[in-house]
């Protein structure tokens, strides 16, 4: 489903800078779990590794979160809408991550610990 669906390597090509699931010749779940935490350097050369990483685990969610209602409810959602969506998760989540913004956790300066008196 992850690799071999016409919708999910639409997904591949269009979320992932024009990757094709014939390059990584991954068939196996120990593959596609590689292709996660290690993607091929032709992937992140541009990129930190960290990003290509999360986008490749993003599309993985995405195609199975695509798929899901058609399998089980004959429901069905559009290509076009779930790269829309995938594009925004990825991008905000790069954006608050980046070093530029603020952390979620602030530093704590020695001037706000407190003393032992």
């Amino acid at each position: 489903m992850f690799l071999t669906c016409p919708v999910a390597k639409a997904l591949w090509f269009a979320l992932c800078w024009g990757f094709k699931l014939e390059e990584a010749q991954a068939s196996t779940p120990k593959e596609i779990v590689n292709l996660v935490l290690d993607p091929s350097t032709a992937l992140s050369q541009s990129m930190d590794q960290w990003k290509v990483s999360l986008t490749n685990a993003s599309t993985l969610e995405e195609i199975w979160r695509l798929k899901n209602p058609k399998l089980h409810s004959n429901s069905s959602a559009t290509l076009t809408n779930s790269i829309q969506l995938f594009q925004r998760y990825v991008h905000n989540f790069i954006e608050v991550s980046s070093p530029t913004s603020p952390s979620l956790f602030p530093h704590v300066s020695p001037s706000m610990v407190p003393t032992s008196s």
